[in-house]
């Protein structure tokens, strides 16, 4: 576990409501990114034909996937929130997800239609990308930090929220492409 590293009160840095605002803006991003991944969870009627163990495991995929938003959603309420509270200690779980899926939907005349898998996969990727670019405003800043650790310690905890944005998005490209292939 490693401790969340805040923004420290600077006179000099970044002026605390602008901090605040975009830790909300990307906040909201997540947030409707998490509604996307969670509208795009995986039919019983696509994976029926494989079986109820392929069925788990597109399950939990999509679970891992939206505890991953989920904490990085926490964060970012950490951070929009240091000014109107004391600096707390926050842990990152380092929740493992995956980065592409395990199985895949099957195409086949009773399941959902291939659009309709499509169209939520594309929205799922495009949530992610609009996460990401909000996240681009929260880029640290030496200013905003007390020291040189502080600061590293701060880029690396959004290198790796922007990191799981982007997976995020990976998974639904390749869910994309599969699902493209496989109705070909």
């Amino acid at each position: 576990m490693t401790t969340l590293t805040l923004p420290a009160r600077n006179p000099d840095g970044t002026p605390a409501d602008k901090l605040r605002e975009s830790a909300l803006t990307a906040l909201a991003r997540v947030r409707d990114l998490i509604l996307l991944v969670e509208s795009a969870a995986p039919e019983e009627r696509d994976y029926r034909l494989a079986g109820p163990a392929i069925l788990s495991l597109a399950v939990t995929d999509r679970h891992a996937l939206t505890l991953a938003l989920e904490e990085v959603a926490n964060e970012l309420m950490a951070l929009s929130a240091r000014e109107s509270h004391p600096p707390t200690l926050l842990h990152a779980t380092g929740i493992h997800y995956p980065t592409s899926p395990s199985v895949y939907p099957l195409i086949h005349p009773n399941g959902t239609k291939v659009a309709e898998l499509l169209d939520a996969a594309q929205a799922a990727f495009r949530g992610a990308n609009i996460a990401e670019e909000a996240m681009d405003a929260l880029d640290p800043n030496p200013r905003d930090y007390a020291d040189t650790d502080s600061m590293t310690h701060a880029s690396a905890q959004h290198t790796r929220r922007v990191k799981i944005l982007q997976d995020v998005g990976g998974f639904f490209l390749k869910l994309m492409t599969e699902i493209n292939a496989a109705s070909a």
